[in-house]
């Protein structure tokens, strides 16, 4: 588990609608068009999500991503992997104590009312 790093920072100025969750699992965020792993998800609310990441996510990119939950009870028959396909836009941006990790915020601009439901569950589940 990731600690929010901007949690208790007086300078970060909140202007979500609803509050952030600290996660109790693993999420990765990775881009639904080449798949490739972008970072993990710090917290998550219905409208949005904190991320630690490896690269700078600058202000105002658009993203289409897949949330991955993997089921710690995964069996050979079931994978155990939830997916979670939403349209994205990282709205701040902030470099870690190291050069080789960024915090970046993200409000949700897009996702199905099946996959909103599955946040709702990954929220009311697991955190």
């Amino acid at each position: 588990m990731i600690k929010d790093p901007v949690k208790s920072s007086e300078q970060h100025q909140d202007k979500r609608r609803e509050p952030r969750h600290t996660l109790e699992i693993d999420l990765e965020l990775h881009n639904a068009l080449s798949g490739e792993p972008i970072g993990k998800l710090v917290n998550l609310s219905e409208g949005g999500f904190m991320l630690s990441s490896r690269t700078p996510i600058p202000e105002g990119m658009v993203l289409q991503c897949l949330i991955i939950a993997r089921d710690q009870q995964a069996t050979p028959t079931n994978s155990g992997t939830s997916t979670i396909n939403l349209g994205v836009e990282a709205v701040w941006q902030k470099e870690g104590n190291c050069q080789t990790q960024y915090w970046s915020g993200f409000r949700i601009l897009d996702i199905s009312e099946e996959d909103h439901q599955l946040v709702k569950k990954i929220l009311a589940e697991h955190t």
